[in-house]
């Protein structure tokens, strides 16, 4: 991937990070594995928020990571700690529970006070209803499949 062109395009997601020195640990790699390849040009490093560990400490996190993607599907799985797949909870599953809300906010907050973009993906993304409330949350950036742009839009 290091001998992508140009690697200014090149941007790495790490997903499930719960701790900065996760982050660190694979900045680490990077650069090193960059110079071994003679690369001088950094490698942007942005984690997935998708667990309440993570959305919690999203200020410790944006101070190293260059950008963040909220990934709504697993982290309103795990903040209201139901199965996704199991048939007679997934109904319940809900992008918009104010706990779900709260993290997003947390992590949007955060980016921006350290320069950083914030997406979103996830069934949350493509939910028309939703999109208001993102954009009153001050994130910017929705990411979803494209058959759902127009009814977001």
């Amino acid at each position: 991937m290091l001998a992508v062109e140009p690697v200014e395009q090149c941007r790495i997601l790490l997903p499930m990070i719960t701790d900065v020195v996760e982050l660190r640990t694979v900045r680490a790699h990077t650069v090193e594995a960059s110079r071994q390849v003679g690369r001088t040009a950094p490698i942007e490093l942005g984690v997935m928020i998708e667990t309440p560990a993570s959305a919690l400490i999203a200020d410790v996190l944006a101070r190293e990571a260059d950008f963040f993607s909220i990934g709504t599907n697993d982290l309103t799985q795990y903040t209201l700690a139901m199965d996704r797949g199991h048939p007679q909870l997934a109904a319940r599953l809900d992008g918009l529970h104010p706990a779900v809300l709260t993290l997003i906010a947390r992590t949007a907050e955060a980016a921006h006070a350290h320069g950083r973009g914030v997406a979103v993906c996830g069934g949350l993304a493509a939910d028309p209803a939703a999109a208001p409330i993102l954009i009153g949350l001050s994130v910017r950036e929705l990411s979803c499949a494209p058959a759902a742009i127009p009814g977001v839009k």
